[in-house]
């Protein structure tokens, strides 16, 4: 029987976790990764992340979120206003 392989945006989440050197947890209503009381999401999306997902993120705890393609103008201003941390790739924006 040949093994499985993974979704892609379940390796970027992987990599991503290691990259930052945090344990990646997954699984749904879960966040991506956690390091002591740090909660963080990572978005292999092929467009910026909305506003109205990072709402979601900030209710469920989620202060850190990386992106592969970044945030609109909108979820910016938001994160900015309610200290959430957004990085797009390494780099962090706000």
């Amino acid at each position: 029987m040949a093994k499985k392989s993974r979704p892609t945006w379940y390796k970027y989440e992987e990599r991503t976790a290691k990259r930052r050197r945090v344990k990646h947890k997954g699984g749904p209503g879960k966040p991506d990764a956690q390091k002591g009381r740090k909660k963080e999401e990572y978005k292999d999306w092929n467009r910026p992340v909305y506003k109205s997902v990072l709402v979601k993120l900030y209710r469920k705890g989620i202060k850190n979120v990386v992106a592969k393609k970044g945030f609109t103008k909108p979820a910016e201003k938001y994160a900015k206003t309610k200290g959430v941390r957004l990085y797009k790739g390494k780099k962090r924006i706000v």
